[in-house]
């Protein structure tokens, strides 16, 4: 088990302004292991991704990482974790524009101080993996969409992190590149064997997880298991009869 969370609560504001965002959760995640959490708007899902990375902190409750209580952690120590242990992949791709593909994705490791020849090396072979090693010294502005969201999957796995939490990764493409860079996501997720939480609205998306958890009101109202390697629009299909029910 890589990840757990134990009985974690978020609450917002005081008294009458007083909002619970998340409500007693607890999950547990497994190395290698892809996940997708599904909700309504205002459920908890992005405030639940967001304490799993170590960007807020539960009003209660705990989250242990590879046996590490995070929330025990002090800002420091927290940003050293978030640096080495997690890789963000977000909707909006967060590209540097006056640097090029190559040197978006060996960004992180230069900031950690690491050898630049190295991290050159480990951008170029990751640009390869997502299909853009001929474009590596293009800039986001001539890249599309999808090329842009690749550069960032390249960017966020560059560390070698053991936890993937990404946030509506594919809401900004159109639904063929979405399908391409979710399989893309599962793919270089499974040959790392790195554990992957991707937050989404979209039921497509879902379908190629390993599990799926439903959110509603800041608490978990459902845990689908997927056969991930079947027909995916079987998976849909099954999201679909459940979601219809759950997401009202």
């Amino acid at each position: 088990m890589v990840l757990k969370a134990k009985d974690v609560t978020v609450v917002f504001g005081q008294g009458e302004n007083q909002v619970v965002a998340l409500n007693r959760v607890n999950l547990e995640m497994n190395k290698g292991e892809f996940v997708s959490i599904m909700g309504a708007s205002g459920s908890g899902k992005t405030t639940l991704l967001q304490l799993l990375g170590g960007l807020d902190q539960p009003t209660s409750g705990e989250i242990l990482v590879s046996g590490t209580n995070i929330t025990k952690m002090k800002e420091k120590e927290l940003a050293i974790y978030r640096r080495k242990k997690i890789g963000f992949v977000f909707q909006q791709f967060n590209l540097i524009p006056v640097l090029t593909a190559e040197e978006n994705v060996t960004l992180p490791l230069l900031i950690d101080k690491k050898n630049a020849r190295i991290a050159q090396q480990k951008a170029q072979s990751l640009l390869e993996l997502v299909g853009l090693k001929e474009r590596r010294h293009h800039f986001p502005s001539q890249l599309s969409g999808g090329q842009q969201q690749r550069v960032a999957i390249a960017r966020a796995l560059i560390t070698e992190p053991s936890i993937l939490l990404a946030d509506e990764p594919t809401g900004a493409l159109d639904s063929e590149t979405s399908r391409d860079v979710i399989q893309l996501l599962k793919k270089m997720c499974g040959d790392l064997e790195q554990t992957c939480i991707v937050v989404t609205h979209d039921p497509f998306i879902a379908a190629y997880s390993d599990r799926v958890i439903i959110l509603a009101d800041g608490m978990i109202q459902n845990e689908i298991h997927l056969d991930s390697h079947s027909d995916i629009e079987k998976n849909v299909e099954q999201l679909q009869r459940i979601l219809v029910h759950r997401l009202r």
